[in-house]
C-alpha cells in the first residue's frame, strides 16, 4: 500500500514537471510587443533643473522638467511638462506647456500642447494662453506663431499671431480683437 502511494506521488510529481515545463514552452502571445531600445537617444534626465545665466552673472532663465532626452542625429533635447522662468529686467515670466522641445543648434526652445506664459508680478500681471510658444533666449524674444489670447486685469486680447522682445522692451501682435478697461479717475497708480 504505501508502496503505491509513492508511485502516485511520484506522477503526481512527474505531471507537475511536465505541465510547467509545457507552459515555459509557450511562445509569447502575438499581443506583447518587444522592448525597442531607440539607437537616437545619447542620454536622459529625469527631474532636471537647469539655469543660465548673462555674461555678466546674472539669471536669464531656469528650466525644469520632469524628464529629458537628447536626440543625437536631430541635436535636440525633448522635455515632458517643461516650466520656464525668464528673468526679465521689467518683470519675471513662467512659461508652462505639455511639451518642450531644445534645439541645440541654433539654442531655441520650444513649448507645445497647452502653452500658458504668465507675468509674475503683483501690480499688473497678465497672462497669454496658445498652443505654441518659441523661446530665443539669445535676443530675448518669445514669438506666438499661432492664434493667443492675452489678460490682464484691464485688457483681453485675442491675436493670431505675436511677439514679446524683452531686449527692446515691446510687444507686438498681428490682426488683434482687444477690449482695454480705462482706468477710473478714482483707482490708485
Amino acid at each position: 500500500m504505501k508502496y503505491s502511494y509513492g508511485i502516485w506521488f511520484g506522477l503526481v510529481l512527474f505531471a507537475a514537471a511536465i505541465s510547467g515545463w509545457l507552459i515555459e514552452r509557450k511562445p509569447p502571445s502575438q499581443t506583447a510587443k518587444l522592448l525597442e531600445i531607440p539607437d537616437n537617444i545619447d542620454y536622459y534626465l529625469a527631474d532636471l533643473r537647469w539655469q543660465v545665466f548673462h555674461r555678466d552673472g546674472r539669471p536669464l532663465y531656469q528650466i525644469k522638467s520632469h524628464y529629458l532626452e537628447h536626440y543625437v542625429r536631430e541635436d535636440i533635447s525633448l522635455m515632458q511638462q517643461p516650466d520656464l522662468y525668464y528673468f526679465s529686467n521689467s518683470a519675471d515670466w513662467s512659461i508652462t506647456s505639455g511639451l518642450g522641445r531644445l534645439r541645440h543648434e541654433d539654442n531655441i526652445l520650444e513649448f507645445e500642447e497647452q502653452v500658458r506664459l504668465s507675468q509674475l508680478s503683483d501690480q499688473e500681471p497678465m497672462q497669454v494662453t496658445t498652443e505654441k510658444v518659441v523661446f530665443e533666449s539669445q535676443s530675448e524674444i518669445i514669438r506666438f506663431p499661432g492664434v493667443l489670447a492675452l489678460t490682464s486685469s484691464r485688457l483681453r486680447l485675442n491675436a493670431v499671431s505675436g511677439e514679446f522682445n524683452f531686449k527692446l522692451g515691446h510687444h507686438q501682435f498681428n490682426q488683434v480683437n482687444a477690449i482695454y478697461h480705462a482706468k477710473q479717475a478714482h483707482e490708485p497708480g
